[in-house]
């Protein structure tokens, strides 16, 4: 269950740092939050997959930019609230 515990803490971690930081990239968010960046591409994958955030191309250079959907701003907000 510890596992559990911190794969939630570290998934609610990078979904706050990419609703404070719109458009970040995979390799800012593993700088900023001090974690692997192979970690973090999982991470986010797997919040993709839940429907939370959104890649998409921009930025110069073109790059992967980071976005969180409506769903996912929507799931934001609660827990920041605590509702």
């Amino acid at each position: 269950m510890p596992e559990l515990t911190s794969t939630l803490a570290r998934a609610f971690k990078i979904l706050d740092y990419i609703a404070a930081h719109e458009g970040c990239s995979i390799a800012e968010i593993a700088t900023e939050l001090g974690l692997n960046k192979n970690t973090v591409q999982n991470m986010v994958n797997a919040l993709k997959e839940l429907g939370l955030v959104e890649k998409k191309v921009g930025g110069m250079p073109r790059k992967a930019i980071i976005v969180l959907t409506e769903k996912g701003k929507c799931i934001h907000r609660c827990f920041k609230s605590g509702t």
